[in-house]
This record gives C-alpha cells, structure tokens and sequence, in this order.
C-alpha cells in the first residue's frame, strides 16, 4: 500500500511505498547508530547489503528512489544517505504527539 510522505524525493510524483519505507528506515538507523561504518566518509550499497543481510542492487535503487546516486568505487557519502533518509522519512521535524494511556 502506497504512503506519502511529507519529503518524497525531489520531483517524485508518486507516493512510496511501506517497504520502501522501512528499508530507507533499516538504513538509517543503522548507519545513525554506528553498526555501519561510523568513522566512514564514503559507504557502498555492498557494505550496507552485506550488513543487513539484503542485496546490494535493492538498496541502489531505494538510495535512488531518495535521488541519491552513488559514485563507481566509492559508494555514497555517509552524511548525505542519513541527511536524505532524515528528510525523507520526516525525522527532522519535530511532531506532537499525545500518550493516552501509558502507565
């Protein structure tokens, strides 16, 4: 089922879908949390899909879909993936929220 977000990737006219979405999550958490190379300036879709287990041509295509693109033997700016997927996925807003029932 199509979602749209708030950021889509720029001049994108459809919504994302959920997988998708939680994919560009996955990757995101994972490289913002350090599991996936921290101290790297540069990070290739086959470290990325060999770390979470997926294949390294779905993650091209989800970074594409966010209109990232790699570079041949270098890979993706690290800084620029998390900076796009935080944009994308709306982390870098903030929202209100109410608990109802908690506790």
């Amino acid at each position: 089922m199509p979602v749209t977000t708030a950021n889509s990737a720029p001049g994108a006219s459809e919504p994302m879908k959920k997988a998708l979405l939680g994919r560009l999550a996955q990757f995101y958490f994972s490289m913002r949390d350090g599991g996936l190379c921290r101290d790297c300036e540069w990070i290739s879709s086959a470290h990325i899909a060999e770390q979470l287990g997926m294949d390294d041509t779905q993650i091209r295509k989800d970074l594409a879909t966010i209109g990232l693109k790699g570079r041949p033997r270098m890979g993706f700016r690290r800084e620029e993936v998390i900076g796009r997927i935080r944009e994308t996925l709306g982390l870098d807003k903030a929202h209100r929220a109410v608990v109802v029932g908690a506790g």
